[in-house]
């Protein structure tokens, strides 16, 4: 009986050393683990770092409690001293990593680490991207140091050196890649936690293997069930196994006013840090942001009864100039079924507040259709103009794999989509509603890309709705070409379907439009050539159009089809329009087909195939003109008799199962089926058509 009741004293004596064990072990296993996801999270994310280590220091504290628990239980010497609440490292996280080895920046230490110190006795401590290094030199009690080792995995390790009793970390740094000028572009690191050594345990001696077993199944049973789970992980460390980074744990408050630009763009490097993933905008929430920059390898994700919405201030877009900005980024996307809201009459509101004494009607006054660094004309490209203007929407430069799906975006105040010098893009499935009184708001604008397929569409805006450019400031990125668009529906104040501005050689190329629908537009089809690059190769398909007048401020005079082509300047070297398509194409319009090249350079090889165009009035607007805006050397806009198909300039026409027919209102101006004025190898073949009022004027008028 004595000795029963002496074995079990034993093992109530040898239980709380045997747990604090356990809890020793787990707290280092989690220091390992912590330490290792710290680092990684920080690695290139310099804006990230302060947010990232709080949400750390929190994640710590349970780890914390745990050490000193075994310490206080084993009686082991300190292990892990405490890290103040309070701390906050002086170099703002991941600031200190670009001072790495650049001598004379905060952070620098002539040895390669950088450190700070926040603490009385100005111990080195550092957490994430910032770290403290190991006092050598100092007699004191030997300390035992584990380790990780970066970009090959975490790998414990462990270390041997002096230290006076305070922990401290160090992280060696080691340069695996330089430039051309020896500026070292990667870095491999390894890093240590260092403490004293434990004293060993002495547990209570057992008479046999019985009882020791007996205490090893007692522990077993006794341990709390799901231990290993007893640590609770932070959402940095759940981004880092999900792969989703939700902006509110990066604290977003997503309450439609705070601003939200920091910890948005927290999640956005954080999430490029760790190798990419998607970035999580959730429902329900309007987050109010200036300019963030998309990384590569990301899903900026905005969940359905999300929105994002810009701020009224043009100087928080910074150089970017839009809300979501990214350049030579590579596999991107942007989707969800929530809102991009661009607050455009906020914006105009607050221009004119700082320009024109709050009148956004003042005469002579507009404001500038951008703002940044990276104007697609007039200013110099990253020249840092920073001028008061208007923000775009979506601007994306020299990127690659991208993806915009599923979003709607409004109100945009300049260009809603603006992709740059991009390969294989792909914008499918979004909607487009932009104020119906806003100039420049552009749908979706496409410049200097190459294998681009937009999809399934809708677009109501009042400038331009699909419009492919090649504009001056983007040259270097190449010719525009190989571009489909296909299935959209679209409604513009200005032109619906259109390529323009192809400023640069070799210019704009093989082009499809097919199975749209245009409605509610002063212009359909549109194709305006002012400069030295060539438009050729472009397919208008399987459409119906809807066209009418709109106030003269608006380019366009209700024309279904339009074709100009003359030059800019007296100095402009005019490119070539040439090898268009117009096929099964229904058209109804207050203004006919118009097509009109230049004396010099005509336009060539144009051919409406099936075609069949009705013109009549269905507005109020007064008519009887044409408009050739932005007129360069030519007229702009001025008055004439209006023909089913008017052409001048051309060679060689094709009018193949083409049809002209009046509606039922007719305008005084309306004249002849159709007029050719210096035509060469034009071509009838069955088609039809009368004057609007036969007799008054002929069928066909051919100089």
């Amino acid at each position: 009986m004595d000795h029963g009741r002496r074995i079990r004293q034993r093992i109530r004596r040898a239980r709380p050393h045997i747990y604090a064990l356990a809890e020793y072990h787990q707290a280092v296993g989690a220091l390992r683990r912590e330490e290792e996801k710290m680092k990684t999270q920080c690695e290139g994310a310099d804006r990230a770092g302060g947010q990232r280590l709080t949400n750390a220091l929190t994640v710590l504290e349970p780890v914390r409690t745990a050490a000193r628990s075994a310490d206080r239980a084993l009686k082991f010497g300190h292990f892990w001293e405490e890290i103040p609440r309070g701390f906050r490292p002086k170099a703002q996280g991941c600031e200190a990593r670009a001072t790495l080895g650049k001598r004379g920046e905060k952070g620098f230490n002539p040895n390669g680490v950088a450190s700070v110190h926040d603490r009385s006795d100005a111990t080195p401590l550092g957490l994430g991207q910032v770290w403290g290094r190991c006092p050598q030199g100092r007699r004191g009690a030997p300390t035992l140091g584990f380790g990780t080792e970066s970009r090959w995995g975490s790998r414990p390790e462990g270390r041997l050196c002096r230290s006076d009793g305070s922990d401290s970390f160090e992280r060696r740094p080691n340069c695996s890649a330089r430039s051309g000028d020896g500026a070292c572009r990667a870095w491999n690191f390894r890093t240590f936690a260092v403490g004293r050594v434990p004293k060993p345990v002495a547990l209570p001696a057992f008479p046999n293997r019985f009882l020791k077993l007996a205490v090893c199944l007692l522990v077993v049973m006794a341990l709390p069930t799901g231990y290993a789970g007893a640590l609770p992980e932070s959402p940095l460390a759940d981004a880092s196994r999900t792969g989703v980074h939700n902006v509110l744990d990066y604290g977003a408050k997503g309450d439609g006013v705070t601003k939200d630009t920091e910890a948005i763009q927290n999640a956005v490097d954080t999430c490029a840090a760790l190798g990419g993933g998607q970035v999580l905008l959730p429902g329900g929430r309007t987050f109010v942001a200036g300019a963030i920059t998309l990384r590569s390898g990301m899903d900026f994700h905005i969940a359905r009864g999300a929105v994002l919405k810009g701020t009224d201030r043009w100087q928080e877009y910074g150089g970017a100039g839009a809300l979501l900005f990214a350049k030579d980024a590579k596999g991107i996307s942007i989707s969800g079924d929530g809102v991009v809201d661009g607050s455009d009459k906020a914006v105009w509101q607050a221009l004119a507040n700082e320009e024109a004494g709050g009148d956004v009607t003042k005469e002579s006054w507009w404001p500038q259709a951008f703002c940044g660094d990276w104007w697609p004309f007039w200013a110099t490209p990253g020249a840092a103009t920073r001028r008061p203007g208007r923000p775009r929407v979506i601007l994306l430069i020299g990127c690659a794999q991208v993806r915009i799906r599923g979003i709607t975006i409004r109100n945009a105040p300049s260009w809603t989509i603006h992709p740059a010098g991009c390969e294989d893009l792909v914008i499918e499935s979004i909607s487009i509603l932009n104020g119906w009184d806003v100039a420049n708001n552009d749908g979706i604008d496409p410049d200097h890309c190459r294998n681009a397929r937009i999809a399934n569409c809708h677009i109501d805006t009042a400038d331009d709705g699909i419009v492919i450019k090649n504009t001056p400031n983007f040259a270097c990125y190449g010719r525009t070409e190989n571009i489909t668009v296909t299935g959209c529906t679209i409604a513009s104040r200005s032109s619906a379907l259109k390529l323009d501005e192809a400023y640069a050689p070799p210019g704009i190329r093989n082009v499809i439009f097919d199975a749209c629908v245009v409605f509610r537009s002063n212009r359909g089809l549109c194709i305006q050539s002012r400069d030295e690059g060539d438009i050729e190769n472009v397919i208008f398909s399987n459409i119906t159009i809807e066209t009418s007048l709109s106030p003269r401020k608006w380019y366009g005079a209700g024309e279904p089809i339009h074709i100009s082509h003359f030059p800019r300047a007296k100095e402009t070297r005019l490119g070539r329009v040439r090898h268009i398509r117009f096929s099964n194409i229904i058209a109804r319009g207050e203004n006919g087909v118009y097509i009109h090249g230049w004396e010099t350079q005509p336009v060539e090889d144009i051919v409406l195939d099936n075609v069949r165009v009705e013109v009549g009035k269905a507005t109020g607007e007064p008519g009887g003109f044409y408009d050739t805006r932005p007129a360069g050397l030519f007229k702009g806009v001025y008055t004439n008799t209006i023909a089913g198909i008017h052409c001048e300039f051309a060679r060689g026409l094709t009018l193949r199962n083409t049809q002209v027919t009046w509606g039922e209102r007719l305008d005084d101006a309306y004249g002849p089926a159709l007029e050719a004025r210096s035509v060469a190898e034009l071509r009838l073949e069955q088609f039809t058509g009368k004057a609007a009022r036969p007799g008054a004027t002929p069928d066909q008028i051919m100089e």
